[in-house]
Parts: structure tokens; C-alpha cells; sequence
């Protein structure tokens, strides 16, 4: 049983798949023949001819067709029975596997069957199927007319993802809709009868159409759904117009409020009362408009917001809810702007009301602060301030404190009356003013307190100084004595023992009367700080005296034996003072005692001088010598024993009777005296009254011709002169004449009562009225002729004040000589300080003296030549050479041509003048000093020595002469408080002092002159007779003109003084420039000559290269082929090029390396070095830029030379290459001979470039154009690959011809092609084409370049190559065709040759942001970046004003405002922040986000701190056009477009 199934197993498989092929055939003819009859058929139902012959005929063939079509699928039924036969002896899965093959060509054929079997009765079924086809055809019709209506809906209805439709859009969807009604009913309704008598096939179709318009219908039931909400939606749109309307009116209206108010944020207070009202009332009227504006917008708001949350949540109301209620938080921020207007405008007008009122506190505050910055001295540390600064304080606060009490009252007043007037609205506002004028009373008060003790502080502060040297001086006393005083037991010297004894006497009496004197002052201080102070000085006088206390107690004995002796010693030279005083007096009144009675009036009277002289000295000689011996009598008998005592009080008591002795020898010489006195004075009245008597003799004489009848007709003139010349003489003698009766007056009571004097002075009184009597006589006669001739003596007078004005109209022009002959004395003088201030810091550095400093100057035998002097300035850097000779001429006062030591000494003689009072002291300390000089202001002083500083208080002070007084010694120049008191006065401020003033004098005589000439003229009338009066009223106005005139002439002067001034100031800033520049200069060039030599080396290498490469550079386009050797050539300049920029570089590194050195240096040379040092840093970038500028400028030429030519290298390699079928490298490596680079030399000699004809030099360049030092595989595959890169579609066509052959594909713009063959120019067309590939897909054919209107469809391109960008590595993918997978990752910075590509792909990450918009505050998402791009970004330009402020039309901020910024408007930025240095604040140009026509400026930060504007980092700007959308999905509906 196993064997045949064994045997059955191993017979051999039919071979079946040999027959599928055939079967496969079979049955595709089938289907072609089914279809045929179907292709046959369809046109002959659709366009069904007429019956007759041709229709028959039609039929046969259909019914031949169908025959064929039958005995076909017969055939092919018998075949698969044959084949289903022979897999019967087939196993079981054999079988079935070859049933299953089988079965899909089965069922095939059963579905031609299906098809062809209608066929059979097409000529009966003909008719009905034509009738049938054209219904469903007219079903179609309608049903197609109503499907386009609904897709025409459809489509406008689709417009509601990009938010809400129009009402126009509503409408028409709506119209489109019901327009597809009726045609849709019709197809349903003829669909359902039509159904009822459809064969089979028809009623499909049927039913399809039946439910496509069902399908339809639900669709336009759909889209009137949405267009119903589309309407509530354009309900609630319209609620938020009106909404978005009432609330624009009410900003609008607040907006004009704001412009009304704009006159009162300009800075000022209060402004001018037409312009304050005509404000306010625009301010109210503004006010009253937006309240009933905001009134409105709030009550709309409130009633829609309650209809829009009564809404359900999916109504299109509820969607405008947060407009709706952003609108009102808009309204409501409206409300409040407007709450705090009207505020603002009521307190304005309170303030207008009170306008007088703040402008008199203002004022008053001003004063007060001027009285409190200048008494502010008083209140600080006394020790700090100088007396001389609290006297200039004292001098200046009495009038300040004036001036701020009377303005406090003055605003008292005023705020009272303004209380007692009725109002509404003003005790806010004068409640603050009160509060004002408060603070400015207490600060008065506090400052009048500290005033009110000036005199006292100054008073105490000089005191305490005295107080101060005393004890100083006590102190070295006690000093001195302990230092002498020797151990007990030694013995010493008498002189020694002499010294000490009044060593100790002087320094006890300075201590007890140092002590008095300061506990004197301790208790009648009033200020507390000189009580602590002469406390301080007290406590040292203690402490020196105890010091001395025990000094003296060391031994007993010793100290009584030397301070008797020391106490008898100084009473006995007290007592021989008064005796050698008794003995001037004895000598003074030798000439009394000679016999002569009365001496001469001179020698009397001088020696009654220095007799009365030397008795006072006697009488204070006798007070000093009694004082002292009473005092030493009670000392003595207080520190000795009684013994010692009486020793010595009775040595003393010798000592007081010979005091007393010359005392009572006083006593009579006083009597004395006091008779020669008297005597004396009798003597003089004697010859002032005989001197009289002989002037009135002599004024009597004189007159006598004025007694005479004839002088009626003597010449005018002559009258005249006689006239004066007796007035004079009367003058005089009535001078005199006053002066003895005055004299004999004073001394009348003393005189009478001495019996024996008294009938002399009684005659001396009778003489005098006999000459009072002769001297009227003489008057009378000269006042009678006087009359006569009044006339003519008024015209001599007014002739002669003419005269004198001219006289200093001409002393006035040669005053001003000086200064209008030019500037060069003033800039040599300038030049002179200059030098002394240059010397004297010499002296200071070198610890030079001035002998010193003449011979370094170059100096020989004491005297100093021209040449050497103007050497040694030049080496100091000062001045030209010509400037140096003028100020040699300067110093050289004998003009012998050598400048002695004195002379050159006068280099340093320098005026100053004092600016305000100040005082002169003995010495340099200002603490220990005493002054000897009070300065007034104008003073003019000599400079003795270079000024030097008070170490203890820090002032700069100059030892100076005073030209007027001659007094020398010490002025502080400078306060410590910053106060100027001297100036140097230069030669310009001297002529200008002495122009000043003669142009003054000349002034002032004018108006003098004028004056009187007036005068006269008024009296010519009044006093003489009509004729004469005519006649020198005439003459006086000739000379009125003349006087005129002269004024005339001293405007003039007084412009060119002006006009000289003027250029003399210009000069001196000129030449003080020129100075500091050339010093500055010197300093500068030792800092920057390295450098400076280094620039200067690489400009000329820079020179150098420049000409060599300018016959290259020079040629022209044609002559470019004819050029030699630019190879050669190229190589110079590449060498040049490197020197270059090497020296270059190091002339950079050394400026660097200077400016590191000098990095923290602030002076002015410095500066200009650091200036320098950036400028050579530039030109040294400067000239690396020039040089390879040059070698660009040198490349470019080569490249322009070799072009033309490097294109045709390339075509001719690369068509060997395409003509030789071999690969680039396999070429490379062929002409290369294997090496790895192509060497010039061969390059130049490839024999496929010799046809092309070119030069060595021309083929080497092309070579290094290529790639310097020999070309690589890479370079040399790179020139012969070409790319273009596509510009503008274009078709691919497969020839040349672009009529031939059908185009193979478009390609895109921006795809690569790599060039195959070409550019080949078309002649025909015009056009330049290339046979190439493209990267995308490698795609060939031929490509036009350019077309021939000169359209550009590709353009060359670089070879394209790809790096790995970021710092992760990247997969690298394997090609579908390779036959191996690729197991690598591409590292970052990895470069990939394009083969193919790139692919778009699409690509994610894409940032959003939820935002509002500024201008319509429309809410939604926006993109900010998506694939790389950038979309909008962060706003750095916008700023947020944090205060309300005024945009003004410029900079300053006094300029005209344009509008108000309210509090969180923003504003962009257009330049700034920039100082206005007028209000010292930063301010910003730009222009408001919600008008942003409107430009100006506005303040960033106050000058007191507060801040008006502060960057906004919230806000982006959008950068390129992007849409706001609903959601955060970038699918979402659009609300609408963002703008950039």
C-alpha cells in the first residue's frame, strides 16, 4: 500500500505556469472585445442617429461584436476546464494552489459575461434605453444646477473659518442656497418617480443621484445653519461698532482735554493771566464735552454687557463678551483720566485765582534762599572759617535779610487777604502755600538767629587770636625758665642768675594777665563755642602756671635770691626810664631858657612841640615805673618772708622817691609850657592878621582900576581878564582872612583869661575888622563891573569849557592809543606770564634759585644775548622764534641788546587786583597772623613771591606790595569756601582800566560842560543887556554844536575800544591755544614718535607697492591681453603685500601697546597722544585696507585678464573629457601623472591648450586661479564642473532645437544644474543654452540660459557643498539603491558634496504667542518664529510713559508742546535719550503709538529724579506679515492680519 503512494509522490509536476500567460491573453482580449462593444454602443444611446440603413448596420456590428465576444469567452471557458482537468491528478495542495492561480482569470471572464449579456436584446431595448438615458440625463442637469448653487454657498460660507462674514456675504450664501431649493426638489421628486418602471442598471444610477441629493440638501441645510449664526454674529459685531464707537468719541473728547491742558505741563507754575484763563476755559468746556461723552460710552456698555452674559455660552454674543469688556475697562480708564482732569483744571484755576500770591512766595522763597546761602557761614564749624569770610558775610547779609523779611511780610499779606476773600475751592491750595511761607519764616528765623551773633564771632574770633598769642608767649616764658633753672646745689653765673630772675618775672606776669583777661572772657562769652574755646586757653594758663609753681618750689632760697633781685632790677630800670624822660624834658625846653622872651614863630612852636611830647612821655614813663613798683610791693611781700621783705620794700621805697622826684618837676614844666603855649599862639594870631592886612592891601590895589569911569569903554576882554584876576586875589585873601579870624577864635577863651594877653587880643580883633572892611571895598568894585560885562565874561568861561572838553576828548583818544594800536603788546605780555608761571614751576621741581636758572638759560659774564635767550625758550617749547625775539625786546629796558640778572628777574613781576574786600596780614599763617591792611575792591597789588599754601587751613596766599600805601604782606587768594579775592592783572586789564576811565572823565566833562553851558545861556538872559545877550546867545550855541560834536566823537572812540577789546580777547584765546597746543604737542610726540616712525615705514612700503602694481591697474580692457608678465608681476605685489602688513601691524602693536601705558593718564597731552595713538591704530587698519584694496584692485585684473580665457580652459578640458567617455578623476590623474597636484609648468604645457594660444604668464595665472601652489583633485574638478542656479522656470527639453522633441519636465526656481555641455549660443533665436543635469532629480536636457529678450532663467553658481551646522552630529541615511545600509553620523562642521537634492521637506517648531494688538486691541495668537524665521521680535524702540508729560515740538524744553502723554501710553523711540543741557534732563525723540503722525519729544527722567517714560519689554514688533488667529493652533480662523 505504500509503494504506489510512494510511486504517486515521486511523478513528475505538470508544468502549469507555462499556460498562464496564454490564459491571461485570453482573457484580456475578452475584456477588450466587452469594451469595444461598450465604446460601440454609448455614443449611438447618447447621439442616437436616424432609423434606416446606417442604424442597421450599426446593429449587425454590435451583434457581430457581441458573437465574437461570446465564441471568445467560450474558448476561454473551455481552456480553463482543460486546465482544472489536468490539476486534478495534481495533490492536494498542488491543486489548490493552482485552482487559486486560475480563479482571478475565472471571475474575469464571468464579469465580461455579466457585461455582454445586455447586448443580446440592444436592438429591441434600443429605444427605452435612449429615452432613459435622456431623463437621467435632464435628472443630471438639474441636479448639477442645484449642486453648484449649494457649492457656490458652500464656498462663500467657508469664509466663516476666517472669522465673521459681512452682511453682504450672509446675503448672498443665503440667495445661493435657496437658489439650489427648487432644482434639488425637482431631481428628488423625478428620482422617485423614475425608480418606480428603471430596469436594473438605470435604477442604480438612480439611486446614486437620489443620494448625492440627499446628501446635498443635509449640505445646504448645513450652510443655512451657519449662515444663522453668522447673522447673530453680525448682531453682535454691530453692538461692538457702536461700542467701539461711543467709546473712540469719549477718547477723543478726553484727547482734546488733554491738548487743553498742554499750556499748563510746560514746566511753569503759573502761567500769564490772559493765556491762564483762556486754558482754563478750554480745559472746562473740554471737560463738560467728554463727561457727556463718557457718560454715554458707560451706559451703552453696562446694558450690552448685561445682554451679552444673559446669553448662552454658545451664542456668537457670548464671543464678543471680552471686547465688550474691554471696551468698557477702556471706558471706565476714560472716567478715571477724566476724574483726575477735572481735578487738575479746578486746581489750575485756584491757582490762577492765586496767581499774585505764589508769585510773591515764590519771590520770597528765592530771597530767603539767597539770604540763607550766604548766612549759611555762620552757622557752620567758626574754626573752619576764615574772619575775613565772615566780615565779606557780614558786609552782604544785612541787605539780603532785608530783602527776605520784607518779601515774608509781603507774602503774609497777601495769603491773609486771600483768606478773607470769598471762594470756593481755595483752602487746599492755601493751605500749601501757607505751609510754604511757614518754611520760609523758620528758615529766615534760623538764619537771622545765626546772623544776629556775626559781630560777636568775628569780634570773639580776632580775641581769641590776641588771647591766643599771649598765652602762646607765656607759655615759652615757663619754658624758658624751666629749661635755665639749674638743680639745687649748683651754682650759676650772674649773668645767668640776671636772665632767669626776669625770665620768671616775665613769664608769671604774662600768665596772670593772660589768665585775667581770658576768665574775663569766659564769663562775658555769649556763644558757646568761644566760651569752650578761651576755656581751652584758661586751662593752658593753669597748667603753665603750675608747671612754673613747681619749678620755682624745687629750691626756696635760690628762687627768692633771684627773683628779689630780678624784682629790684626791673624797678630800677623802670625808675631810670622816668629819669632819662625828666631829662628830655630839661632838653626840650632849652630854648626857652636862653634870655630870649619870644623865640621866632617857628622855632616856638616846634619846640613847644617836643616839649609837650617829651612831658607825655615822662608822664607815662612815671604811671609804667609806679604801677609796676606797687605791684611788685604787694608780689613781694606775698612771696617772701617779712625779713626779705623789708629788705626789700625799703630798696623800693628809695626807688619811689626819686619817681616822685620827677614827678613834681613834671608838675611845674606842664605850667610852663602852658604859658609858652599861649604866648606862642598870640604870636601867631599876630602874623595871620599882618599876612591879611597885606593881602587886603593888595586886593585894594589891584581893584582900583575897577573904581574908574573909564573902564565902561575898555575891551570886554580885558574887563574880563582884570576881573579874574581880582576875584582871585579876593579869593585869597578872603581865605586867609577866615582862616586867622578862626584861628584867633579858638584860642579867645584861653587867652582871655590871662590878664596880661587880653589887651593884645582885643587889638588883634580891631585889626581884623579893619581889614574885613577894606576887603568888602574891594568886592563891591568887582561885583559892579561884573555886572557890566556878564555877558562877555559868560562866553570866555563857556569858550574856555570847550576848550577843556576838547582837551579831554583828545587825552581820552590818546588814553586809548595803546589799546587800539593792535594785540601784539597784550599777546607778548600774555606770552611773558606764560613764561614766568613755566620758570616758577622749574624753580619748584629743581630746587633751582634764580642765579641758577640765568646761567642755565644761558647766561656768560652775568649777562644773557638775544640768541642764547630765545634758544633756551624754544627748548622749553614756548612760543615762536619771533614771539621769543619781541619778548627779549620786552625785558630789554636799557636796550643795550644783553639782559642783565635784574632784567630777566622782571620776568616774574606780576599785578593783581582785589575782587572784594579783603585783608592784609603780617605773615603767611592765617591763625597766628594780624592785619595791617583791609583791601577794597580794585586795588591794585605786586606780586614779591610765588604764592604759597596755609598748611593749617589749606588757602593759597601771595605776599604782595599795595601800590597806593606801599604796605607788604600776605593776601589769601582764594577762600577756603571757594571765594575769589585777587586776579591777576594783565597789560589788557590795565588799558582797559585806563581807557575805562579816561573815556569816563570824557563823559563825565561833557555832561558838565553841557550843563553848564545851558546854564550859562539862561543867565546871558537874566544878566546882560538885550544886545549883548543876543549876540553871546549865538556864540553859546556855536560852541554847543562843537561840544556835540566831541560827543560824538567819544561814541565813536567807545566802539573802538569795543571793537579792540574785542580782538584782543579773540587773540588771547588764540595764542593761549596755540601755547597749550604746542606743549601739549611736545608731551604728545614723546609718547607717540615710535609709533608714528613705524606708520611712516609702512606708507612707504604701501607707496612702494602702489607703484609697482599702477601699469597693471592702468590698463584698459583691450590691452589686457598685450600685458606681459602679470604672473610675475603678482607675485612682487603678493610680496610687497606682506611686508606691508607687517609693518602695519607693528606700527598698530606699538600704538597699543602706548595707549595701554597711558590708558589711565587724564591730562591734556595725554589726551591728544591717546587721540593720536586711536588715529595711527586707523591708519595703520587704513593702510592694510589700502593694500589689499591694491591687491584686490591686482587680482581683479588678473581675474578680468584670464576670464575671458579660464572659460574656454575650462570648456576645452571639459569636452576632452565628455569626447574621451572617462571620469574627472580618472582625467586628474592622467594629466597630473599621478601626482597629487598639477604643477604650473604642466599645466601651462597640456596639449589640449595649445589650440587656445595661450601664454605662459597667462596660463600660470589661470592656474592660480584655480588654486595656488599647484591644483588638487578637488579644485581642478570643481573648474571643469559648472552650476547655474535656476532664476525662473524653465523647460528641459531633450535637443538643442527647442522646437524638437516634447519637454521633459519644468524646473523650479532655485534648482541646481550642473552644466553637461555648453553655453551654446542659439543663432537662430538668440538665445544661450546648456545641455545639463539637474541635482533634484537628475534629470537631462537642454536649458536656456537667457532668453533672447534678455530674460535671465539661470545663473552660474558655485559649486554647491553643505557643513554640519550646531554642536549635535547628524544620522547619515542610506540611499535606496545601495546595496549596503550606512552605520555613520556626520560630526559638526563636516562638509558633504550636493550629489542630488535638496528635497523639501516639511518641518515643525513653531513659537506663538498670545498677544493684543496696540492700535485696535484685537486679541488672538501670533507666530513669532516658524522654520527659521523670524516673524516678530521683542521691541526695544517702545517705551511706556509711567507719568503724564508734554510732547514738545524740539529738544528744549521751552519749546512749543504738541501734545499730552497720558499715564501707560507708549511711545516709539526715534532717537535719543539725549541731555537738553539747558534743563539738564534726557529726553527722547519719537512719536505716540496711537497717532503716530505726530513727532516731538518727551522727557525721560525729570531733573529731580522722576521718571516719565521706561523702556517697555512686553511688546513685540511685528517683522513681516502674519495672521492674529483665534487659537493657538496655526490652523485656527484668522482674525485679521498682522502688518509689519
Amino acid at each position: 500500500l505504500q509503494t504506489p503512494v510512494k510511486i504517486e509522490e515521486e511523478m513528475p509536476m505538470p508544468d502549469l505556469s507555462a499556460a498562464l500567460p496564454a490564459l491571461e491573453e485570453l482573457v484580456t482580449g475578452v475584456e477588450d472585445a466587452v469594451q469595444a462593444i461598450s465604446d460601440m454602443t454609448d455614443p449611438l444611446i447618447m447621439d442616437p442617429p436616424e432609423e434606416g440603413e446606417m442604424l442597421d448596420t450599426v446593429f449587425k456590428e454590435v451583434e457581430t461584436a457581441r458573437g465574437e465576444a461570446e465564441a471568445r469567452i467560450l474558448q476561454g471557458r473551455k481552456q480553463f476546464a482543460q486546465q482544472l482537468q489536468v490539476t486534478s491528478s495534481l495533490p492536494p495542495e498542488p491543486r489548490k494552489a493552482a485552482v487559486a492561480s486560475f480563479l482571478p482569470l475565472q471571475n474575469r471572464i464571468n464579469e465580461a459575461q455579466k457585461k455582454l449579456n445586455p447586448f443580446k436584446t440592444f436592438r429591441k431595448d434600443f429605444k427605452s434605453k435612449v429615452e432613459a438615458k435622456r431623463a437621467l440625463a435632464q435628472l443630471l442637469d438639474k441636479f448639477h444646477e442645484a449642486e453648484l448653487e449649494v457649492e457656490k454657498a458652500n464656498m462663500m460660507g467657508m469664509m466663516t473659518e476666517k472669522g465673521q462674514m459681512s452682511e453682504d456675504e450672509v446675503s448672498s450664501t443665503e440667495k445661493a442656497v435657496q437658489a439650489a431649493a427648487a432644482p434639488l426638489t425637482a431631481v428628488t421628486t423625478g428620482v422617485d418617480q423614475k425608480l418606480k418602471f428603471s430596469p436594473g442598471p438605470l435604477k442604480d444610477e438612480l439611486l446614486q443621484i437620489k443620494s448625492k441629493a440627499l446628501a446635498l440638501r443635509k449640505k445646504a441645510d448645513e450652510i443655512m445653519g451657519s449662515m444663522r449664526s453668522q447673522r447673530a454674529g453680525l448682531v453682535s459685531q454691530e453692538m461692538v461698532r457702536q461700542a467701539t464707537e461711543k467709546v473712540k468719541v469719549a477718547e477723543e473728547v478726553l484727547t482734546a482735554c488733554q491738548e487743553a491742558e498742554l499750556p499748563f505741563l510746560k514746566g511753569i507754575e503759573v502761567l500769564p493771566a490772559e493765556e491762564s484763563k483762556e486754558a482754563i476755559s478750554q480745559s472746562e468746556s473740554a471737560a463738560m464735552k467728554a463727561e457727556v461723552a463718557v457718560g454715554q460710552a458707560r451706559t451703552f456698555l453696562v446694558q450690552k454687557l448685561a445682554e451679552v452674559k444673559r446669553a448662552s455660552k454658545d451664542s456668537p454674543a457670548a464671543s464678543v463678551l471680552e471686547e465688550i469688556q474691554e471696551l468698557q475697562s477702556r471706558a471706565e480708564a476714560c472716567s478715571t483720566k477724566l476724574k483726575v482732569f477735572k481735578q487738575d483744571t479746578s486746581s489750575r484755576k485756584v491757582n490762577a485765582e492765586l496767581a499774585g500770591v505764589i508769585d510773591t512766595l515764590h519771590q520770597a522763597d528765592n530771597k530767603v534762599k539767597a539770604f540763607s546761602e550766604v548766612a549759611q557761614v555762620f552757622s557752620e564749624d567758626i574754626f573752619k572759617v576764615s574772619i575775613e569770610e565772615l566780615e565779606v558775610a557780614t558786609e552782604k547779609v544785612s541787605a539780603l535779610e532785608k530783602d527776605a523779611a520784607a518779601a515774608v511780610a509781603e507774602a503774609s499779606k497777601k495769603i491773609i487777604a486771600k483768606q478773607r476773600e470769598p471762594g470756593k475751592g481755595r483752602n487746599d491750595s492755601l493751605s500749601k502755600l501757607h505751609a510754604r511761607l511757614t518754611t520760609a519764616t523758620q528758615e529766615l528765623a534760623k538764619q537771622r538767629k545765626a546772623v544776629a551773633n556775626s559781630e560777636k564771632l568775628i569780634k570773639g574770633k580776632k580775641v581769641l587770636r590776641q588771647e591766643e598769642d599771649n598765652v602762646m608767649a607765656a607759655e615759652a616764658q615757663v619754658d624758658k625758665v624751666e629749661q635755665a633753672t639749674p638743680e639745687e646745689g649748683v651754682e650759676m653765673p650772674d649773668k645767668a642768675i640776671q636772665e632767669l630772675g626776669d625770665a620768671i618775672i616775665a613769664a608769671q606776669r604774662g600768665l596772670k594777665s593772660a589768665s585775667r583777661s581770658l576768665e574775663l572772657h569766659v564769663s562775658s562769652a555769649v556763644l558757646p563755642s568761644l566760651k569752650t574755646a578761651f576755656k581751652t586757653l584758661l586751662d593752658r594758663c593753669k597748667t603753665s602756671q603750675d608747671k612754673l609753681s613747681k619749678v620755682l618750689a624745687g629750691s626756696k632760697t635760690q628762687r627768692d635770691k633771684l627773683l628779689g633781685e630780678a624784682f629790684i632790677r626791673e624797678a630800677l630800670s623802670k625808675t631810670e626810664a622816668v629819669e632819662a624822660a625828666l631829662e628830655n624834658v630839661n632838653e626840650a625846653e632849652l630854648p626857652f631858657l636862653k634870655g630870649i622872651e619870644i623865640l621866632p614863630l617857628e622855632e616856638a612852636t616846634s619846640t613847644l612841640a617836643a616839649s609837650e611830647q617829651a612831658s607825655s612821655e615822662l608822664e607815662a614813663a612815671v604811671q609804667v615805673a609806679r604801677t609796676f613798683i606797687a605791684a611788685t610791693s604787694l608780689e613781694i611781700k606775698s612771696q617772701f618772708s617779712p625779713e626779705k621783705s623789708k629788705t626789700l620794700s625799703e630798696e623800693l621805697n628809695k626807688l619811689t622817691a626819686r619817681i616822685n622826684a620827677a614827678s613834681t618837676k613834671l608838675s611845674e614844666f606842664k605850667k610852663s609850657t602852658e604859658t609858652r603855649r599861649k604866648l606862642a599862639d598870640m604870636q601867631e594870631a599876630s602874623e595871620k592878621i599882618a599876612e591879611v592886612e597885606r593881602a587886603v592891601e593888595e586886593t585894594a590895589k589891584e581893584a582900583l582900576p575897577l573904581t574908574k569911569d573909564s573902564i565902561a569903554n575898555e575891551d570886554a576882554s580885558e574887563a574880563i581878564s582884570l576881573c579874574n584876576s581880582v576875584g582871585d586875589k579876593v579869593r585869597e585873601t578872603s581865605t586867609l582872612l577866615d582862616a586867622a579870624r578862626a584861628f584867633l577864635l579858638a584860642r579867645q577863651k584861653a587867652i582871655s583869661v590871662e590878664p596880661s594877653l587880653a589887651e593884645r587880643l582885643k587889638k588883634l580883633q580891631s585889626r581884623l575888622s579893619e581889614s574885613t572892611l577894606g576887603l568888602a571895598k574891594s568886592k563891591k568894585s568887582l561885583t559892579d563891573v561884573e555886572q557890566q560885562f556878564a555877558a562877555q565874561r559868560t562866553l570866555i568861561e563857556a569858550k574856555e569849557l570847550v576848550e577843556q572838553l576838547q582837551t579831554g576828548v583828545a587825552n581820552a583818544e590818546q588814553a586809548c592809543s595803546p589799546l587800539l594800536g593792535g594785540v601784539e603788546d597784550f599777546l607778548v605780555d600774555g606770552s611773558l606770564r606764560n613764561l614766568a608761571s613755566t620758570l616758577q614751576a622749574s624753580l619748584q621741581e629743581q630746587s633751582l634759585d634764580i642765579e641758577k636758572l640765568f646761567e642755565e638759560a644761558g647766561a656768560e659774564s652775568k649777562m644773557l644775548k638775544e640768541d642764547a635767550f630765545v634758544l633756551f625758550l624754544e627748548k622749553l617749547g614756548f612760543a615762536s622764534q619771533e614771539r621769543c625775539a619781541k619778548i627779549f625786546l620786552h625785558l630789554d629796558k636799557d636796550g643795550d641788546g644783553l639782559l642783565s640778572q635784574s632784567e630777566f628777574l622782571s620776568i616774574f613781576e606780576q599785578r593783581f587786583v582785589s575782587v572784594t574786600s579783603v585783608s592784609v596780614t603780617d605773615v603767611l599763617e592765617v591763625a597766628s597772623s594780624k592785619t595791617i591792611l583791609k583791601l577794597e575792591p580794585k586795588q591794585i597789588l605786586e606780586g614779591l613771591e610765588a604764592p604759597a599754601k596755609d598748611s593749617s587751613t589749606g588757602v593759597l596766599r601771595l605776599k604782595v606790595r599795595a601800590l597806593s600805601s606801599g604796605v607788604v604782606g600776605f593776601v589769601s587768594m582764594k577762600g577756603n569756601q571757594g571765594t575769589v579775592y585777587l586776579q591777576p592783572q594783565t597789560l589788557f586789564q590795565q588799558r582797559c582800566c585806563e581807557t575805562d576811565k579816561a573815556i569816563e572823565e570824557a563823559t563825565a566833562k561833557i555832561q558838565k560842560t553841557n550843563a553848564l553851558l545851558a546854564s550859562k545861556m539862561k543867565s546871558v538872559s537874566e544878566k546882560s543887556r538885550k544886545v549883548q545877550s543876543e549876540q553871546a546867545k549865538a556864540e553859546l550855541a556855536s560852541l554847543s554844536l562843537v561840544a556835540t560834536e566831541q560827543i560824538q566823537a567819544i561814541q565813536q572812540l567807545k566802539k573802538k575800544v569795543a571793537a579792540a577789546k574785542s580782538e584782543v580777547l579773540l587773540a588771547e584765546v588764540s595764542e593761549k591755544n596755540s601755547h597749550a597746543a604746542a606743549a601739549e604737542r611736545k608731551e604728545a610726540n614723546t609718547v607717540t614718535s615710535d609709533a608714528a616712525a613705524a606708520l611712516a615705514a609702512a606708507g612707504a612700503m604701501l607707496q612702494r607697492l602702489e607703484e609697482t602694481t599702477k601699469p597693471l591697474l592702468a590698463l584698459k580692457a583691450e590691452e589686457s591681453d598685450s600685458f606681459a608678465k602679470p604672473a610675475a608681476l603678482h607675485e612682487e605685489a603678493e610680496a610687497l603685500k606682506a611686508s606691508v602688513t607687517e609693518s602695519a601691524a607693528k606700527a598698530k602693536g606699538i600704538a597699543k601697546e602706548q595707549q595701554a601705558k597711558i590708558a589711565k593718564e587724564t591730562g591734556k597731552s595725554m589726551l591728544l597722544a591717546k587721540k593720536e595713538l586711536q588715529q595711527m591704530v586707523v591708519r595703520a587698519d587704513v593702510i592694510s585696507a589700502k593694500c589689499t584694496t591694491c591687491i584686490s584692485k591686482v587680482q581683479a585684473a588678473c581675474k578680468t585678464m584670464v576670464d575671458a580665457k579660464s572659460a574656454e580652459v575650462a570648456t576645452a578640458l571639459r569636452a576632452e573629457v565628455q569626447k574621451r567617455g572617462i571620469s574627472l578623476d580618472a582625467f586628474f590623474a592622467e594629466v597630473s601623472c599621478g601626482a597629487e597636484r598639477l604643477s604650473e609648468e604642466v599645466f601651462s604645457q597640456l596639449p589640449v591648450l595649445k589650440p587656445l594660444e595661450l601664454g605662459e604668464e597667462h596660463a600660470k595665472l589661470i592656474c592660480r586661479q584655480i588654486e595656488a601652489g599647484g591644483i588638487g583633485k578637488r579644485k581642478f574638478t570643481a573648474f571643469l564642473q559648472r552650476y547655474y542656479v535656476v532664476q525662473k522656470a524653465v523647460a528641459i527639453t531633450p535637443d538643442f532645437d527647442i522646437g524638437k522633441g516634447k519637454t521633459i519636465r519644468k524646473v523650479d526656481v532655485e534648482e541646481i544644474i550642473e552644466v553637461l555641455e555648453g553655453p551654446r549660443l542659439d543663432e537662430k533665436l538668440s538665445m544661450s543654452r546648456i545641455r545639463g543635469k539637474s541635482l533634484l532629480d537628475s534629470a537631462e536636457g537642454w536649458i536656456t540660459v537667457k532668453g533672447n529678450q534678455g530674460t535671465p532663467f539661470l545663473t552660474e553658481a558655485k559649486k554647491p557643498f553643505y557643513t554640519i551646522a550646531g554642536d549635535s552630529q547628524v544620522r547619515l541615511e542610506a540611499d535606496d539603491e545601495a546595496n549596503e545600509p550606512l552605520d555613520r553620523s556626520l560630526k559638526p562642521g563636516e562638509v558633504l558634496e550636493l550629489m542630488e537634492g535638496p528635497r523639501k521637506s516639511n518641518l515643525g517648531n513653531i513659537l506663538r504667542a498670545r498677544g493684543q494688538v496696540v492700535s485696535d486691541k484685537a486679541t488672538g495668537w501670533f507666530t513669532v518664529s516658524k522654520h527659521g524665521s523670524t516673524y516678530a521680535e521683542q521691541n526695544t524702540k517702545l517705551y511706556e510713559c509711567t507719568s503724564a508729560a508734554a510732547m514738545t515740538a524740539t529738544l528744549e524744553i521751552k519749546s512749543d508742546v504738541v501734545r499730552k502723554l497720558s499715564v501707560g501710553e507708549l511711545f516709539i523711540v526715534e532717537e535719543g535719550p539725549t541731555e537738553d543741557p539747558a534743563a539738564g534732563v534726557a529726553r527722547i525723540k519719537g512719536r505716540p503709538m496711537t497717532e503716530a503722525s505726530k513727532v516731538g519729544w518727551i522727557t525721560v527722567q525729570g531733573n529731580a529724579g522722576t521718571v516719565f517714560a521706561q523702556p517697555c519689554t512686553k511688546h513685540y514688533a511685528v517683522l513681516r506679515p502674519t495672521p492674529l488667529q483665534k487659537s493657538f493652533a496655526s490652523s485656527s480662523s484668522s482674525i485679521r492680519k498682522l502688518e509689519a
